[in-house]
């Protein structure tokens, strides 16, 4: 079984140094859910004291497995709020085990994968007496922040801004930028706290045994999707890593970022993530093919 994916992808170095580059690495799109670690710096940076666990969950675009519902509610209960406050959809919980409890029983705004971000939003809100009604809008005090931080660090324009899934604000850029960006996570000390909660907890960051959280442990460093086909990565020491398959390809995206952390090193054990870069196809019930990056 054949099939072509076409995407882009750059790394860079600690100075801006080209690492790897293939594909079109201006063409712009929406970089949504992989811009959350720079939004939850802000949150930081408003004054919200997290755990390393809770900013994780921050950061999220978590499966809604219990750990991530239950703390994303105990962020929201630090400040005497609960989920009616939420703005952002209602599920659906992604994890199985989560599907199970809630079979007889309506998911709530708590089980949607950004539900972190949202809440760490609000907990900014209560810290800095912005208004928790708008904490959504483009205008308001917080996403001003976070678009003028995705700007500095990506060195594009990132509006006019969209709407992302879960009613938050989606900024523009281009796999150049988020390579950008995840170097500076990287690398800039600003970043230290969000770097270290996802290196500490890739699980957190996404949820057990998917991709990006496989990649992050194997390269002891960050993994970060945003939807439709992006990944970004970041290894401690070497470089940040921009991923977008043009398809929207999640798939494609992963197996391509992996490849890529093992051609430059990143991975003292390559087998690690043979499942990810030879991902198996099926057809009528067997094996049919696997995935492969080209050359």
């Amino acid at each position: 079984m054949e099939a072509t994916h076409h995407g882009s992808a750059l790394a860079l170095g600690p100075r801006g140094d080209v690492l790897f580059r293939s594909g079109d690495v201006d063409r712009e799109f929406f970089l949504r859910s992989a811009i959350k670690p720079f939004q939850a710096t802000i949150v930081l940076e408003s004054g919200v004291d997290l755990t390393d666990e809770e900013l994780a969950v921050a950061i999220s675009s978590h499966s809604a497995e219990p750990v991530h519902v239950e703390l994303a509610r105990s962020m929201l209960e630090r400040v005497d709020l609960d989920s009616t406050f939420l703005r952002c959809p209602a599920g659906p919980a992604l994890a199985e085990s989560s599907r199970f409890r809630l079979r007889d029983a309506d998911p709530d705004p708590l089980h949607s994968m950004c539900s972190g971000k949202h809440s760490a939003m609000l907990m900014a809100c209560v810290a800095r007496g912005w208004p928790l009604e708008t904490y959504v809008e483009p205008d308001h005090p917080g996403q001003v922040a976070i678009s003028q931080l995705v700007e500095s660090l990506t060195g594009e324009p990132v509006g006019p801004p969209g709407i992302d899934g879960c009613g938050y604000p989606t900024l523009r850029g281009s796999v150049r930028g988020m390579a950008r960006a995840y170097a500076r996570l990287m690398f800039d000390d600003r970043f230290a706290r969000a770097r270290v909660a996802m290196t500490r907890f890739p699980a957190l960051v996404s949820g057990t045994e998917r991709s990006e959280g496989v990649i992050a442990s194997a390269i002891d460093g960050v993994g970060k999707t945003g939807a439709s086909g992006l990944l970004a990565v970041g290894a401690p020491g070497r470089f940040g890593l921009a991923v977008r398959s043009f398809d929207g390809s999640g798939t494609a995206a992963s197996a391509a970022a992996a490849e890529i952390c093992v051609r430059l090193g990143a991975v003292s054990v390559p087998g690690r993530l043979d499942k990810i870069r030879h991902r198996a196809l099926t057809g009528g019930g067997a094996i049919a093919g696997q995935w492969k990056a080209l050359p």
